[in-house]
């Protein structure tokens, strides 16, 4: 119904975001981060803590004019730094790392803002597009567990 009724670039923007950017990288990251790195729990923690410090501050950079292409192109190029280069020293990695979130803060204050505009179209789909925002995410995160299993074993 949702495919039929709404444009694919939004389904296919949810499942991008929903799916792939938050869902299978918190599968991902959840593992490397709390078991790999052989981290003490409340080290763990005050990083995860540290690292969605950029979901805090995103209202005030979207208020900016252009503020949010801008706070884009600075995540675009911590996230590779940090991907790419496996020796980076603690301070270098929460970095890049919190560039990430901030990628993802900004890519899903987006797509809920689509979808808002959706539900306010079409208010008898309002209730599917969140199950279908829901699912994904869901489904995204048991993908990325499972493929995080046999990367780190």
């Amino acid at each position: 119904m949702l495919g039929i009724k709404l444009h694919w670039s939004f389904v296919s923007g949810v499942v991008i975001i929903y799916g792939i950017n938050q869902g299978m990288s918190l599968g991902l990251s959840k593992i490397s981060t709390q078991y790999e790195q052989k981290l003490q729990p409340y080290e763990a923690q005050i990083y995860a803590g540290i690292i969605q410090i950029p979901w805090i501050i995103l209202f005030l950079l979207l208020d900016i004019e252009g503020g949010h292409n801008l706070f884009l192109l600075v995540c675009l190029v911590l996230f590779p730094c940090a991907a790419l280069n496996h020796k980076l020293q603690l301070a270098s990695a929460l970095l890049c790392l919190m560039g990430a979130s901030a990628a993802q803060a900004v890519a899903d204050v987006t797509i809920d803002a689509c979808e808002t505009e959706d539900s306010t179209s079409y208010p008898s789909l309002a209730s599917d597009m969140q199950s279908f925002c829901g699912v994904t995410s869901s489904v995204g995160q048991l993908i990325g567990f499972t493929i995080s299993g046999f990367w780190f074993i």
